[in-house]
């Protein structure tokens, strides 16, 4: 049996060219975290284990400013894990908060009641 997959594509949320996008920003930073720690900056490599974790470090590009939309190579970071978890955890703490209540779909991703669903709940309310 094959594992499920999700009928969402990521790969179309970014642009044709995301590849070479990538590779701009991976040949900035040397394949060096770009992310910044309490102490200075994250001396991260990629393939290496992480100075503080010791896990294996796989860096990601992360948007600084949360949107996918918005590709610019200023807007664009090569972060390890942690500093990729560090700069998302506000934003994806509201994101959590802002969507607790909403329906989820069989694949997990957020839809809206159906109206007469709608209604029914409304009435055991009251």
């Amino acid at each position: 049996m094959s594992p499920k997959k999700s009928p969402y594509n990521w790969r179309n949320r970014y642009p044709k060219n995301w590849e070479q996008i990538r590779e701009k920003v991976r040949a900035r930073s040397g394949n060096r975290c770009e992310g910044k720690t309490a102490r200075g900056r994250c001396t991260a490599r990629h393939g290496k284990p992480h100075p503080k974790t010791g896990s294996n470090v796989v860096l990601a590009v992360a948007h600084k400013n949360h949107k996918r939309s918005d590709v610019r190579l200023v807007n664009l970071a090569h972060l390890c894990q942690l500093c990729h978890n560090t700069m998302d955890g506000a934003n994806r703490n509201r994101t959590i908060k802002r969507n607790k209540n909403k329906p989820r779909t069989l694949s997990g991703a957020r839809r809206k009641p159906h109206p007469s669903k709608a209604r029914k709940t409304q009435r055991r309310k009251k």
